[in-house]
């Protein structure tokens, strides 16, 4: 049976991110697969701590003035 596990807070700098990882590789070492999906609209950074530098989309409006 699929679980969820959602670690947040409002507060940044708290380890939330770090913490999803580490869990995430601890459930995985354990035979369990893992999605871990960062829903901070404005930083998220999970992929820049796994190693994958790309740029990111995300749900932010764009405030360029044309």
């Amino acid at each position: 049976m699929p679980k969820t596990i959602g670690i947040f807070s409002g507060k940044g700098g708290t380890g939330k991110t770090v913490s999803s990882i580490n869990i995430a590789l601890a459930l995985h070492q354990f035979g369990e697969d893992v999605v871990v999906v960062d829903a901070d609209t404005t930083a998220a950074n999970i992929g820049l701590h796994l190693g994958f530098y790309t740029f990111p989309n995300n749900l932010q409006m764009s405030s360029t003035r044309i």
